[in-house]
This record gives structure tokens, sequence and C-alpha cells, in this order.
């Protein structure tokens, strides 16, 4: 698989030749679940139906029952990823920050990614942390694993 890579700004990295590239490395397969997760539902004007469903699904009112499940499938449906070996998560009502962690099997090798994303919502009925979904029935393909780190800050925007 050839991903071109993205630079700290998610803008395509040129001028640099081969090295503009993610070829058959789990980088790659990292980078395309950090975009897919990064797109919002109805954003890319070829198929509004596809993206991530933040506002309605994750962060906003009443989604403590639909944020995992979105996250989940999302990077689940993601080219390259076999299978999500574990997910976590965790909102935390003082600072209003909601936590995902994912570890994801791969052909490739092992990679670690931390995806910080900014949103609001006005409430939430979650009051514990949500039970970890753990791994997946199937042994992990050899190759290795690639961790998606979420972090995202709920507090108002103002």
């Amino acid at each position: 698989m050839r991903v071109r890579k993205l630079t700290a700004g998610f803008d395509f990295s040129f001028g640099n030749g081969s090295n503009d590239y993610w070829q058959d490395v789990p980088d790659g397969v990292a980078q395309l679940v950090q975009t897919r997760l990064l797109l919002n539902l109805g954003e890319f004007f070829l198929d509004v139906t596809d993206g991530t469903a933040w506002a309605t699904q994750v962060l906003g009112a009443q989604t403590a029952g639909t944020r995992d499940a979105v996250v989940y499938d999302r990077v689940n449906e993601t080219t390259g990823v076999d299978q999500i070996t574990e997910y976590y998560s965790y909102f935390n009502h003082a600072t209003r920050q909601w936590e995902a962690q994912v570890t994801l099997s791969t052909l490739y090798g092992v990679a670690n990614v931390l995806l910080p994303l900014a949103g609001s919502v006005a409430s939430t009925t979650q009051t514990t942390p949500p039970p970890t979904m753990g791994p997946s029935p199937a042994p992990p393909t050899p190759g290795g694993t690639v961790g998606v780190n979420l972090l995202v800050d709920q507090s108002p925007v103002s």
C-alpha cells in the first residue's frame, strides 16, 4: 500500500520524492485511520454519506450510547486494518474530555499515533467509564499492531 505522507498541518507532503510516501508500513495504515476519523460526516462533496458523525453520534449531547460503536466501526472499516485487537474509551465529566485508545493489527508492523481532536458537547448522560470492549475473538495476524490514541477536549466553544 502506498500512501502520501501528511505534514503536521494535515497537508500533502511534496518535494522529497519517494520520501513523501508511506510504502507498506504501519504508519501508512495509521495515517489512513487518522484521516478517516478526521473526516466529518457530509464534508466530502463527492460522497456526503462518508465521514465520522462527530457532532451527532460522538461528541453531541446524549451520545454515550453511540460514540464507541461509531469510532470502532470507522476504524475497523479502514483499508489496511486487519482487526481491532483492543479498544478502550473514557469520558471525564470534570474536564469534559473523552479519550479512546485503539490497538490495530496490520500486515506491516507496529506504530503508535496520537490523534488530538477538538469539539464541544452540551451535555452527556455517561457517569462512569464505558466497559472495555477487549480483544477481538480472533488472534492478531502476524505483522504487528498500530496504536491510535484519541483525546477530545469537549470544553464549550466561546
